[in-house]
């Protein structure tokens, strides 16, 4: 890797953007051993691109690095809210659905508790 970290910005921030479409599909699917495994890939980049900025920051200021790259953080800021709003899409669903199915079995038992057999008297007659 380049140690002045110019040339590795935009790599790094590429291969964000990449996870970041990848954990879209990953949500879109309900794959979530898939995203969990990219949410951890992009937990071990966000160094990278830090320590990437700060030593670009060697030649030149962090504003002017942030002025650099504002299009492309802005962006990658846009994808993550999409991303965060399918996920609460699709939480919201999983929640009604849970609700819909609780419903379901609450209802099931009550027939099941009408329609049951009754159990028999101990004695049927008296001789």
């Amino acid at each position: 890797m380049n140690t002045d970290g110019r040339d590795e910005i935009p790599e790094l921030l590429a291969k964000w953007l990449q996870l970041t479409e990848a954990e879209s599909d990953a949500i879109h699917s309900g794959s979530w051993t898939d995203l969990e495994k990219i949410q951890l890939a992009k937990t071990n980049l966000q160094p990278l691109i830090s320590s990437a900025m700060q030593a670009d920051s060697q030649n030149s200021s962090l504003e002017s690095n942030a002025a650099r790259f504002q299009g492309d953080f802005k962006y990658l800021i846009a994808m993550e809210s999409r991303n965060r709003e399918l996920l609460i899409e699709k939480m919201e669903s999983a929640a009604e659905t849970k609700d819909s199915l609780k419903r379901s079995a609450h209802n099931l038992r009550r027939i099941h508790h009408s329609y049951a057999q009754k159990p028999d008297a101990a004695w049927h007659s008296y001789s």
